[in-house]
């Protein structure tokens, strides 16, 4: 499994808010990068394409109130699981890091290493934002 983390980045936004835009694939959708296109999504399922890659289905796996939720791949060219974790230090500081583990052979590794890394920072960036 390749593991691609960002950094851990900080928001003034309390956790319960954080928390109710990462356990929302309506509210997820908002933060993902211009190169994915067709987002479609429920409350607990999307689906979209990555452009000039592949098509992707994720679920929600796993959601821990105001702490994480765990995302992970119904239909992909490669298994994969997307972390986002949420840590409050005080009511004015919360910590977040966005996490991708995906089961890559060595050839989409190569393509898709950059693009993974790309969407993990951007999701990170836009939920602290």
């Amino acid at each position: 499994m390749k593991r691609f983390d960002s950094p851990a980045d900080l928001s003034s936004r309390p956790a319960s808010e954080l928390y109710g835009m990462m356990s929302s694939f309506n509210e997820l959708g908002k933060m993902m990068p211009d190169q994915i296109e067709n987002w479609d999504s429920t409350e607990d399922f999307c689906s979209f394409s990555i452009r000039n890659m592949a098509e992707i289905s994720l679920r929600y796996q796993e959601k821990i109130p105001n702490s994480e939720v765990q995302i992970v791949s119904e239909k992909a060219p490669f298994q994969l699981r997307l972390t986002i974790r949420i840590k409050e230090f005080d009511n004015k500081k919360v910590q977040c890091i966005t996490t991708l583990e995906a089961d890559l052979n060595p050839m989409l590794s190569m393509l898709a290493s950059r693009p993974l890394q790309h969407l993990v920072d951007t999701i990170n960036r836009k939920l602290t934002a």
